[in-house]
Formats: C-alpha cells, structure tokens, sequence
C-alpha cells in the first residue's frame, strides 16, 4: 500500500471515529498534563524554596571578634568556591535624626563586600551617603532614595543613599533598623565577618576564621536566620525528587491505554488481514491514525507545562519544562511503540475468536 493511501485511510478512520482518535487525544492529555505537571512543578517548588531559604538569609553566616576582623580578608572570602558574598561590618557611634530624636539609629561601618550581600552594591553614590533599614524611610518622612535627612542638632542633612531590606522573618536584629556607610579601606579592623554560602558546597564554617587578624582565631559562627534549618541543599533537593518513577509511570500507562486501544479493534483489524491488507500496511495506518492526534497533543501538553514551569519559578523555567517533557516523551514513546507492536501481533487466523470474543 503507497503511503498516501496509508495516510487517506487513517484520516478516514479517524474522522469517522474507527480508529477511537478522540478518546485516545483526551486520555493522553490527561496523561501527559498531569504526570508532566508534577515532574515540572515538583522542580518549581524545589527553585521556590531553595530562593525563599536564600532570600530569608538563613544561608549567611556571622562570626563575632570585636577588633579582631580584616575587612580585605573577609571580602576576599566571596572569591572561594561555594560562597556567593562576604563583607565585614565595625560597630560605630549610633545616630540621632531629628525626626526620631529619642530612638538612637545603630550606625556600623561596613565593606563594599557586605555592600553586595545586602544587595545594595548598585544604588548609586553609596559611598557618599547612609544606607538605611527600608522601615526607616517612612519613619524619616522619606518618600524615596537617594533623598536628605536631618540629624538631631545637625544644621547640614545627611544623605540617604539607599535602603536595604531587613524584615522580621526570624534574622537576627543586628542590622535590624540601622544605618549602614561604605568604610575606606583604611586598614582599621572590623568587629564581624559575615558570609553568604550559596550554591552549598562541603566549605566548612570555619572558613570565616581566616578573616580574623589574630592567629588561631576559633569564633563560632552564627546563623543569620535559622528559622528554616542550618542547611538546604537544593542539589540534594533536585536528585531527590522522583522524576525518572514518573517517566517510568507515564510510559506504563500510556503502553497500557494503547494496548487496550488496540484490543478494541482486533476484529477491525484481523478482517483487515484477511481481506489482503498487509501487515506492514496495517502497521503503518495505525501509527498514521496515532499520530495525527498525537501531534497536536503533543504540542499542547508541552505548551501547558510551559506555563507550569513559568509560574512562580523563582528561576529559568527551562529546567522544569525539560523535566515535564521527559515525561511526555516517556508517554508518547511508550503509545507509538505499543500501537504498533500490538497491531502487527494482530494474526488473521484468530479472526473467528476475535469475532466469537467481541
């Protein structure tokens, strides 16, 4: 049979509902939409909660050594492996502004690192002003920065560069409605190293030693935010979840839903063995037949597990589309080759128990 018979005859078995193309398009979707959508939103939830332990601080780490930190040392730590940013930070005489004359302001001195793990590192003119707890803002009557305040007794007002975000989720108040200025690097020793591990890696916390100017330096290091646990490990997160047990479900399913597609069809299939059709021919209408629905399918699944894989993800959503699509591929190599390996077992000499089996 020429292929454009072989695909005239799908089509015709389709549009009249022989070949069961409508029930076999919504049950793979279903399939597909919703095996898929837990591999791909598994990988979301897992980038939302590796980002919220990150942006919670619970990754920083702060050892303590009044007068005893070098601040090139301690920025220096960012270049190693495994940690994401490292600033150091001296305790200064706290503020008055005149709007809060009888709240005194905690004031630190800290490097352009701490700068950058605070995330103020691009705010422009930092060095030339404070660096402020957003809370404070409106408590200053600032509508928003770069901007001017007014210390108490103070004729001349103090540029406010920036803000940081400090909010109450379970850190510890160090930082807690402060005003923060970018030291010169005057070679004066700081009072604390802080330092963001991020992607984790085996660095031991002791790493933030080396930053002490005193020889055998040996601070415990204290977590900045440990309401969410001492360590996530999203690596450990990823491998963890059961991706390759659902491509492996979604391939069984499917294989079973075509084997079953099949069977309906055996006495179709068997009189078409009997009246000269070939079993090549037979084989290759019925792939023509699954792929016409397949296809469109196919696309539409994926283009729902894109959404999927874009809402919410705190990251590319590539990573989680990719783990949905395994799992559409999974199902849709499992259909083809069943459909196809169970026609071709279709034997026109069982056509009278087919017949009496109906």
């Amino acid at each position: 049979m020429k292929l454009r018979e072989v695909w005239r005859e799908a089509a015709r078995n389709f549009g009249s509902g022989a070949s069961h193309g409508a029930v076999s398009l919504v049950a793979f979707l279903a399939l597909a939409v919703c095996l898929g959508g837990v591999a791909t939103r598994s990988m979301v939830d897992v980038s939302t909660e590796a980002t919220a332990f990150r942006d919670a601080g619970a990754s920083v780490f702060r050892l303590d050594a009044p007068g005893d930190i070098d601040g090139t040392d301690c920025d220096a730590l960012a270049s190693v492996e495994g940690i994401d940013a490292a600033g150091a930070a001296r305790v200064g005489d706290s503020l008055r502004f005149a709007l809060l004359p009888d709240l005194p302001t905690p004031y630190f001195d800290v490097t352009p690192g701490l700068a950058r793990l605070l995330g103020f590192e691009d705010a422009a003119g930092v060095h030339a002003g404070l660096v402020i707890d957003a809370d404070l803002v409106g408590a200053l009557g600032l509508d928003r920065t770069p901007d001017d305040a007014y210390l108490a007794a103070g004729q001349t007002p103090t540029s406010i560069a920036a803000t940081y975000e400090h909010p109450d989720d379970g850190r510890d108040a160090t930082l807690s409605g402060a005003a923060l200025g970018v030291a010169a690097d005057d070679g004066d020793p700081f009072d604390a190293c802080w330092v963001r591990f991020w992607p984790r890696s085996e660095n031991p916390l002791e790493l933030i030693g080396t930053a002490m100017i005193g020889s055998g330096g040996t601070g415990e290091a204290t977590q900045w935010n440990p309401t969410l646990g001492r360590v996530f490990d999203p690596e450990a997160s990823f491998t963890a979840l059961p991706l390759t047990a659902l491509a492996l479900t979604a391939a069984a399913v499917a294989a079973a839903l075509a084997y079953v597609a099949v069977r309906l069809r055996r006495l179709e299939l068997a009189s078409a063995r009997h009246v000269g059709v070939a079993r090549t021919s037979l084989v290759g209408i019925a792939l023509a037949e699954v792929t016409i629905w397949w296809l469109p399918t196919f696309v539409l699944a994926l283009t729902v597990l894109a959404f999927a894989a874009a809402g919410q993800n705190p990251d590319p959503p590539l990573a989680a589309l990719l783990a949905g699509a395994r799992v559409v591929v999974a199902a849709s190599a499992a259909w083809i080759a069943t459909t196809g390996l169970a026609t071709a077992a279709i034997r026109e000499t069982h056509l009278v128990r087919y017949f009496q089996q109906r």
